[in-house]
């Protein structure tokens, strides 16, 4: 019979393999959320154990800027000097 138990018993090295991969993808997502202010995803990621899915999930939205306002810039800006403002 198939059990995750016997897996652990014949790959005893798995189990160190996944602790390292979550607390590796955990610590990063949990330290940028932190330095972000964003205190529903440190929440969120402290407690929900999902061997590094939602830190990854994470990341990716805080990488591109998604759900975040004003953190896109457009793609034409034109900066104007001081002394064109005058007139």
């Amino acid at each position: 019979m198939f059990s995750i138990a016997n897996i652990f018993d014949q790959y005893p090295w798995l189990f160190a393999v996944l602790a390292i991969w979550d607390l590796a993808w955990k610590g990063l997502s949990l330290w940028r959320s932190s330095k972000n202010n964003q205190k529903y995803w440190f929440i969120a990621i402290l407690v929900v154990n999902s061997v590094g899915l939602l830190p990854i999930v994470y990341l990716v939205i805080d990488h591109f800027g998604w759900f975040k306002p004003g953190r896109r810039k457009s793609a034409k800006t034109v900066k104007t000097s001081r002394r064109a403002k005058r007139f």
